[in-house]
């Protein structure tokens, strides 16, 4: 009897023991979810970061490959420039950008009639002309030699040069030559072929080169722009 009244007195006390016994267990239940919930959503994002540097990774790895795999080119940069000389480059590269990989142009060049925009192309002579080049009607020149793609002006230049080479190569006889022969040499105008042709006729020949400075109107210094160009 002592322990039934002893438990009706305390049932209050009891119950409260028990529902906290039972709320207690719940609450680890809940926290050992939650703590569950937390770590799987942890896990998520962990993963969702790990993709996206594995991503990041991989798109790095396929732009360094494609920039190995672009062409490698040449291209000869000169005249007006601060470092000429020939550059490699990789294809697709712009005027503008080699210029600048050259050190940038000199205070005194023209490049306003060159579009800067263009991609360059193996082989090409970038030439950029001075500013006082430019107001002589020479253009700057933007070339694929290999291709053949030059002006009429440069073109007719080199003409010159090759002409004044062969007629340097192949010397004229003073004694032989005729007045359109004599004409061709620089320097050497209708009149000064007249009086070297009369000169030989006069004195029966040339003798020596040095004799053209007998002539009138070839002193020495004329002399030594032409005597390469003659033989008796």
């Amino acid at each position: 009897m002592m322990i039934t009244d002893w438990l009706y007195r305390h049932k209050t006390l009891l119950l409260t023991i028990i529902i906290l016994i039972f709320g207690g267990i719940s609450g680890v239940f809940v926290l050992a979810k939650e703590t569950e919930e937390e770590n799987t959503l942890l896990s998520d994002v962990g993963l969702e970061e790990k993709e996206v540097v594995e991503e990041s990774t991989q798109e790095r790895k396929e732009e360094s490959n494609e920039t190995e795999n672009l062409k490698k080119i040449k291209v000869d940069v000169k005249g007006a420039i601060q470092n000429p000389r020939v550059y490699e480059v990789v294809e697709g590269t712009r005027i503008f950008e080699l210029i600048d990989l050259a050190g940038g142009t000199t205070k005194n060049a023209f490049t306003k009639n060159i579009n800067l925009s263009k991609k360059v192309e193996d082989e090409m002579v970038i030439y950029i002309y001075t500013e006082e080049e430019y107001q002589k009607k020479t253009t700057c020149q933007i070339t694929n030699d290999y291709s053949g793609e030059i002006t009429e002006e440069i073109e007719q230049k080199e003409s010159i040069i090759e002409e004044e080479n062969n007629l340097a190569n192949s010397k004229i006889n003073l004694n032989t030559a005729s007045k359109e022969m004599l004409m061709n040499i620089p320097n050497i105008g209708e009149k000064k072929a007249e009086s070297i042709i009369e000169y030989r006729t006069q004195k029966g020949g040339f003798t020596k080169v040095e004799e053209l400075k007998e002539i009138s109107g070839i002193g020495e210094s004329i002399y030594d722009k032409i005597k390469n160009y003659f033989m008796v």
